[in-house]
């Protein structure tokens, strides 16, 4: 992961780089055989992404890859639940989705920050 950025409307912008080909597979192990390559959006719970406000409670939080070429692909996370968030996190809980994958299907790493 490269950066976090604030976004339009309540969201924050989260930056991987070594992300070409940037795909969602599966949400939790037993589902990444038959959910290859699939693209989209994912919603929270889904996702594997978290957002905090201010107060530092993360929530479960809604992604979607932005449209893009190259090294670094950017994920669009939000929760209607924070206005605005000041923390993102990814593959965080012990147990949990942790859906995303590059081109090489190689996993992005857990993140907090």
């Amino acid at each position: 992961m490269t950066s976090v950025a604030p976004a339009e409307g309540g969201a924050l912008d989260v930056t991987f780089t070594n992300a070409r080909g940037l795909h969602w597979r599966g949400t939790t192990p037993d589902t990444m055989r038959t959910a290859a390559h699939e693209s989209g959006a994912r919603a929270a719970g889904e996702s594997g992404f978290e957002i905090a406000g201010a107060d530092g409670a993360y929530v479960d939080a809604g992604a979607r890859i932005l449209p893009g070429a190259g090294e670094r692909v950017t994920v669009r996370v939000e929760a209607s639940q924070i206005d605005s968030p000041t923390a993102a996190r990814y593959a965080w809980k012990s147990w949990g989705p942790a859906p995303l994958f590059n081109g090489a299907n190689l996993p992005a790493l857990p993140y907090a920050g």
